[in-house]
């Protein structure tokens, strides 16, 4: 567990939580106390901003390289699966590519923590989302 700026001692499981709600309310720089100096990022390489992002900067700089990607977009976590040191959240993606049809896929991220930290992010996404995003690039191009 890990005092935070939320105030009080924060489970693994309450950091990842959280860490929907900062995105969800358009704010995540709360998130980046969480995260380790040298934090991996995965994304599925399917996807146009799709890669390994490295660090606090590069964590941002992936939030950045997804945001044109998107005229709306979501996420609602619907369950949490603690495993000590990893935390599994599952739910749903939802949104509007730019230039594209709405969309609503399921997901999978895996949080690895080491000493209170987020040290890995994984991403797994249902092949619609890509299958949109994908879709909505190649009528803009």
């Amino acid at each position: 567990m890990q005092l935070g700026k939320w105030g009080h001692l924060t489970s693994h499981v309450e950091i990842v939580r959280r860490g929907y709600e900062a995105f969800a309310a358009h704010n995540p720089a709360p998130v980046l106390e969480f995260l380790d100096d040298n934090v991996e990022w995965v994304v599925p390489a399917e996807l146009p901003y799709g890669g390994t992002y490295v660090g606090r900067d590069g964590v941002v700089q992936m939030l950045m390289a997804l945001a044109p990607h998107f005229a709306e977009q979501g996420v609602e976590p619907r369950r949490f699966i603690d495993a000590g040191d990893i935390v599994v959240a599952e739910g749903r993606h939802f949104g509007r590519p730019a230039g594209g049809d709405e969309f609503s896929s399921g997901f999978a991220t895996v949080f690895e923590f080491q000493h209170g930290k987020i040290t890995r992010v994984r991403e797994y996404v249902d092949a619609t989302i890509v299958l949109a995003v994908r879709a909505a690039a190649s009528q803009a191009g």
